[in-house]
């Protein structure tokens, strides 16, 4: 089976990581919990960066990702 996977590298504005970091592990929680498309979403803080995460994320197709950024908890 086929699945579609992305890698997305998000650079903050300095100083911002320590408010971003939950809201973007509840978004992937909720990702993975409430989308049956979404098979993975993982959330990578950079070790030598805390204002730069890298996010890993699979899902059934293209449109499952699609159909996540119109989700509440993307938005």
């Amino acid at each position: 089976m086929s699945h579609f996977a992305i890698f997305v590298t998000v650079k903050l504005k300095p100083g911002n990581a320590e408010a971003f970091k939950p809201l973007i592990l509840e978004n992937a929680a909720a990702a993975v919990r409430d989308e049956p498309e979404c098979h993975e979403f993982h959330v990578i803080q950079a070790e030598d960066d805390a204002d730069t995460f890298h996010f890993f994320e699979v899902y059934t197709s293209a449109g499952s990702l699609d159909h996540h950024r119109e989700t509440q908890h993307y938005k």
